[in-house]
């Protein structure tokens, strides 16, 4: 199905902005395509805390505790859940609110209010239950913030709702990395402003973007950011406010920069409101994208790409595998290897990829859907690929594109 198209006035991006690849190995879960679990263990600091929430124990009813909100320097929550009532949470830029025990063992119940906060410093190991009460979600993360460890099934369904959201630019990294998120009515990741680096991720069924980047307000032209190892999915119901209508895309490019992504799955079902899976935004002229090592499911009539600059770009595509009975076409000029429509591809699950198995309780992932349907394996189809590209190889590996079976995932 086409998507419904909608410009920038539609998405009201002048109210959202009012809201308050460094490639370095992981502490907690996935690094690249390595797994390795650690338990970190560590004392609570009980300084500068500034919000409270139950702590819900066995069947026992919640109990007033002090939670570090507002931790000061490295502090770690038990393990636990605990009801959250929508209290804001500030890490400032030298302090870290760690999550402890195992993936997954610090979960924040959302009883009411709305998920928010913002992060200067590091945000880890933390599940959020439960949708949004109140509009307007997302975590703020300021440059040089890193997320590690974020899972939110359930998503905001709310108006204007983003998981995260940068608010100002600069050169200084964002990092994300073993996060998953899903039905947010306003971006999944709208990290548009600084470079980032993004990694074993999951968005799911998000409009407007699954992840959205770009690099302004005051980002160097010689930075780069980084999508590596990332399920995007489009495969049921998106959610919409009245400041937008229902198209999803999946990563969004809307200023310029220089982006690599590689590793990654697109997952689209010929659903209502599904977008490209890749979009290149006409305000993103004199970009450089490169797109290496990618797998395509696709159902609908999009492009797997579409190129809004009008030419202005330097694409490559090189080493990707298209499956599903839907277009397989670079609507863009581009370098490299392109897509093969004959090849293999695996898909992950958000669990999968990102070591927390409450991420594949998003609502449209898993058995029975879209290539999970086959164990999470897809055959190619019959139909032709784009043949705009180069016919160039890869420098990073020998083998052709089409006898290539993604399966990085662990």
């Amino acid at each position: 199905m086409a998507p419904s198209h909608i410009d920038d006035a539609g998405e009201k991006e002048a109210v959202t902005d009012q809201s308050n690849g460094s490639g370095t190995p992981s502490k907690r879960g996935r690094t690249g395509t390595t797994s390795r679990r650690s338990l970190l263990k560590g004392a609570a600091a009980a300084a500068a805390t500034l919000g409270t929430v139950g702590v819900a124990t066995g069947g026992a009813a919640a109990q007033e505790s002090s939670l570090p909100l507002s931790p000061d320097g490295k502090t770690t929550i038990e393990p636990g859940k605990y009801a959250w009532e929508g209290e804001e949470l500030e890490i400032g830029s030298d302090a870290a609110l760690v999550g402890g025990g195992s993936e997954g063992d610090v979960v924040l119940n959302l009883e009411s209010g709305t998920m928010q906060g913002t992060v200067e410093g590091t945000l880890e190991n933390v599940v959020v239950r439960g949708k949004n009460p109140e509009p307007k979600a997302g975590l703020d993360l300021s440059p040089g913030a890193t997320l590690d460890g974020f899972i939110w099934p359930e998503g905001g369904q709310q108006s204007e709702d983003r998981a995260l959201y940068t608010d100002s630019g600069g050169d200084e990294r964002v990092t994300i990395r073993n996060s998953a998120w899903g039905s947010m009515a306003n971006n999944g990741a709208y990290v548009d402003k600084p470079p980032v680096t993004i990694e074993n991720c999951a968005a799911v069924n998000n409009n407007i973007a699954g992840i959205r980047v770009g690099h302004r307000d005051g980002t160097s032209s010689g930075k780069t950011s980084h999508v590596r190892n990332c399920l995007i999915a489009v495969t049921g119901e998106i959610p919409s406010d009245d400041t937008n209508s229902a198209n999803a895309r999946g990563l969004r490019i809307r200023h310029p920069g220089t982006f690599v992504i590689e590793d990654c799955y697109f997952v689209y079902l010929d659903v209502e409101g599904a977008g490209n899976p890749i979009e290149i935004e006409d305000d993103a002229p004199g970009s450089t994208v490169e797109i290496r090592n990618c797998a395509f499911y696709n159902e609908t009539e999009n492009p797997l790409l579409v190129d809004e600059t009008g030419g202005d770009l330097d694409l490559t595509v090189e080493n990707c595998v298209a499956v599903g009975s839907g277009n397989h076409e670079i609507d863009a000029e581009f370098g490299g290897s392109g897509v093969t429509s004959d090849g293999d591809a695996s898909f992950p699950t958000p669990g999968e990829l990102t070591g927390y198995p409450s991420a594949d309780e998003i609502k449209g992932v898993g058995s029975g859907v879209g290539p999970w349907n086959s164990g999470g394996s897809a055959g190619g189809s019959q139909q032709e690929g784009d043949e705009s590209g180069g016919d160039g190889s890869s420098e990073d590996s020998s083998e052709d594109a089409s006898s290539v079976e993604f399966s990085r995932h662990a």
